[in-house]
């Protein structure tokens, strides 16, 4: 019952995530995210984690690759990281940032954006090492 409630949550910050991206007006939904600020390559929080935090964080961002993938609709990796943003905030791990950065692929300008809590790459890490990190999101 706990994993099933723990997907539904997955599912619910995705879609609220997807809303916020994609229908809701940009003004209004950042101060819901806090600051942008000019990305820097260290991301620490300002208290250290605990180990169980971490395991949990951890935890965030499998629900949400595995919820993303049972979804019937496409998610970016914009939506994705500030849903994991959301969720971490809802377990009380502060600390979480989204970090936009820009790259080439085949040619074209492109953006990520993924999550990065303490030192750690949770989300859209692999596909982030091309890009070059602009702004953070804390």
């Amino acid at each position: 019952m706990r994993l099933r409630l723990a997907y539904l949550e997955a599912a619910l910050a995705l879609a609220v995530a997807w809303a916020m991206v994609f229908v809701v007006p940009v003004r209004w939904t950042l101060p819901l995210f806090g600051t942008a600020r000019k990305s820097v390559d260290d991301a620490s929080s300002s208290q250290p984690l605990s180990p169980a935090e971490m395991a949990r964080a951890r935890g965030v961002a499998v629900l949400l690759n595995r919820m993303d993938r049972r979804l019937p609709w496409h998610n970016t990796c914009l939506v994705r990281a500030l849903a994991g943003r959301m969720m971490l905030a809802r377990r009380g791990i502060r600390g979480g940032v989204v970090r936009f950065g820009v790259g080439f692929e085949g040619g074209k300008l492109a953006a990520h954006a993924w999550l990065i809590l303490a030192d750690v790459t949770l989300l859209g890490g692999a596909e982030a090492g091309d890009f070059k990190p602009l702004a953070d999101l804390t």
